[in-house]
Order: structure tokens, then sequence, then C-alpha cells
């Protein structure tokens, strides 16, 4: 009962536009990590200086992202 696998779309040569957007909006969407490095994420739940604070505290090394 095995499907058929189109190469084509089992190992793409180039990605695509659609496909590194899909993957960014999958970081964004993620729950676990926020996304620092956009400037305005749709759904941001945590206030600017609690992300600014996370985002210096990942970079002295104190939290491991």
């Amino acid at each position: 009962n095995l499907q058929t696998i189109d190469d084509s779309t089992a190992n793409p040569p180039h990605p695509t536009v659609d496909s590194l957007r899909s993957r960014i909006f999958n970081h964004r969407d993620r729950p676990c990590k926020p996304a620092i490095a956009l400037p305005h994420p749709p759904r941001s739940r945590l206030p600017i200086n609690v992300v600014a604070e996370m985002a210096i505290a990942i970079r002295q090394g104190w939290i491991v992202a």
C-alpha cells in the first residue's frame, strides 16, 4: 500500500517563494518561540520590552533558544 512519490515534489532543486514564505509563516506562528526578528508579529502576546529582554538574555547566553 505504498504511494508513488513524485520526484519533482519530493526533492525540489530550488526552494520556491511559496515554500520559503510558508516556512517563515510556520516559524512565526509556532507558539513555543516568539519571532523576535520580525518587527511586527501579527499576534504578539508579549509586550515589546519583554521580547527585548528575552533577546538580550538569549544573546547573553542565559536562555538557550
